[in-house]
């Protein structure tokens, strides 16, 4: 136990080493540039899949690199693995407002040398091709002057930055009769155009929809911009939480009718889906560091602060985690011994049932083969919005579908180890059940399952450990588990490795504590390593003593 302290403890002295060692190489030349030349040879970052990435290519020698999400880069920048990265002004305010060791560089169509067309700062809702919303969008949209953007903007801005109002909407009145639904896609995790709002506080904010986000709620310009349209359309606004690369697979299933997520319209998306004209359009800027600011006292102050304030949310997707790691581990463990008892089963003599039998071997060994060569995340990804697809946009239920996906690819593993299982069970074990007149069900399930669970548990519970982890990926379709609520609070605080540590301590806490338990299930089900025999058959009284191994003889 002492041992696992110092370790944990050198862990983290690591961690506040690499905080407090992060470079300053270029940060004062950084934040004084004026132009693009300033910014020569300097590591900049942009999120990978935007025009921020592709606005690198303008900059003389960058040292560029690209990261999933915002948050991602605020995190390198602050550590020092990088000097800055692009963002859009709105962020950059945002940000900035909330962080005082950062500012930002304006570097978009001013004398810096920097240019983007309206197309790639601007923003605009993205609908299939061919909607009939489209002209219907474009009048709404025509209906808000600049002022009104600029001051909406204002508004969000401020309620980012930590100010009260009481109102941060356009002006116009909610449909008393609506006529239909408005659902509209976000990630609900790129302030200020949109974030999650935890509790609901913030003015305005509109209930995210689908199984297993109560209790959360969207707020930002993209959300009031959709309040805005859904009301002069006379219909009830339904907010839905996606990943980003989950937005277009929702829209062209069905399953959302817009995209309103700061979505520019670039000449690659219009060649995939229609975009209504730019509701909101912003200068890049570059985002750099004013001061370095490494305390591991202050470091693990906010670890803490982050553990009291969101702990609600936190074991909400604890609770989601093992609910779904358990019940998904003993779905794929009654698939597996179905599978086992069919793949072990002798061939029947009938001609009909032998071909059906080898269909049926085929098929199994097909499922395995399938859900044991592809990632469970693109398995998320096929069988959510494949469904969507398949049935004209209708989705599953999120936490079901969770479980269905960990069940399936779990039972892929555990049919192998299941089979491995009762193949090293004795060949005699069969023939002698078989000898009494055991059929083969009666002997596997009074004489050989017994034991291949015995023997195969190490197996399950390793199984069952990895599923506790591996629920993490099931946050590209929006399932609650405690990885997504991660993603919503490093947005929130702007502290993406002191969140990601205090979610790496619950899954530790998770393993280690079912580990144990698991453990003390299979010592049980062992026996003891201690056995007296009485009786033979020339003296009924007789007794031997089998002891441990090391057992002192006397």
């Amino acid at each position: 136990m002492r041992k696992r302290c110092l370790a944990v403890l050198l862990a983290l002295l690591m961690c506040a080493a690499l905080l407090a060692g992060c470079g300053e190489s270029r940060m004062s030349d950084v934040r004084e540039a004026q132009s693009l030349a300033d910014l020569k040879g300097a590591k900049i970052a942009a999120q990978a899949g935007t025009f921020h990435a592709d606005a690198l290519t303008q900059i003389e020698d960058v040292q560029g690199s690209t990261y999933p999400e915002f948050s991602d880069l605020l995190t390198a920048l602050k550590s020092g693995a990088i000097d800055g990265y692009v963002a859009e002004e709105p962020t950059a305010l945002s940000v900035c407002a909330s962080e005082e060791t950062l500012t930002y560089l304006p570097l978009v169509n001013n004398d810096t040398g920097f240019t983007a067309t309206a197309a790639d700062v601007g923003v605009a809702v993205g609908l299939v091709k061919g909607s009939p919303l489209l002209a219907q969008m474009n009048e709404i949209l025509d209906g808000v002057s600049e002022e009104q953007k600029k001051n909406l903007m204002a508004d969000i801005v401020s309620v980012c930055s930590g100010q009260e109002l009481e109102h941060i909407g356009l002006d116009f009145e909610e449909p008393a009769a609506p006529d239909g639904v408005l659902r509209v896609g976000m990630e609900c995790a790129y302030e200020p155009y949109n974030w999650t709002d935890l509790d609901g506080t913030t003015p305005d904010s509109v209930p995210i929809s689908g199984e297993g986000k109560e209790g959360l709620f969207a707020n930002g310009y993209d959300v009031q911009i959709a309040r805005y349209i859904a009301a002069k359309m006379n219909r009830t606004l339904e907010v839905y939480s996606l990943e980003w690369d989950s937005l277009l697979p929702a829209l062209e299933s069905g399953a959302i009718d817009a995209v309103i997520a700061g979505m520019s319209p670039t000449a690659e998306r219009k060649a995939e889906i229609d975009f209504t004209q730019t509701y909101y359009e912003s200068n890049l800027v570059v985002i750099v560091r004013n001061t370095q600011t490494n305390d591991f006292v202050s470091f693990l102050g906010d670890v803490g602060r982050i553990f009291i304030k969101y702990r609600t949310q936190l074991l909400r997707g604890v609770g989601n985690t093992m609910l779904i790691a358990l019940t998904g581990t003993l779905a794929g463990l009654l698939i597996g011994l179905l599978t086992g008892i069919v793949r072990t089963a002798p061939m029947p003599r009938n001609g009909v049932l032998k071909i059906l039998r080898k269909l049926l071997n085929a098929l199994i060994s097909i499922y395995v083969e399938i859900f044991r060569s592809t990632p469970m995340m693109v398995q998320a990804m096929v069988i959510y919005w494949g469904y969507a697809f398949a049935s004209g946009g209708n989705t599953l239920p999120l936490l079901p579908s969770g479980i269905l996906i960990v069940s399936i690819n779990t039972g892929a593993y555990m049919a192998e180890i299941v089979r491995g299982g009762i193949l090293s069970i004795d060949r005699g074990q069969f023939e002698g059940a078989m000898s009494i007149g055991m059929t083969h069900g009666q002997t596997m399930r009074r004489v050989i399952l017994p034991q291949v669970l015995r023997n195969i548990l190490p197996s399950v519970s390793n199984e069952f450990v990895i599923n506790i982890k591996d629920t993490s990926v099931l946050n590209v379709i929006g399932v609650t588990e405690l990885y997504y609520f991660a993603g919503i609070i490093k947005r929130q605080n702007f502290q993406t490795f002191q969140t990601y540590l205090v979610v790496c301590i619950l899954y530790f806490i998770m393993t280690f504590t079912i580990t144990r338990l698991l453990r003390l299930a299979e010592k049980k089900l062992a026996g003891s390593n201690s056995y007296t025999i009485f009786g033979s058959q020339s003296d009924s009284s007789a007794e031997i003593h089998i002891r441990k191994e090391g057992e002192n003889r006397g």
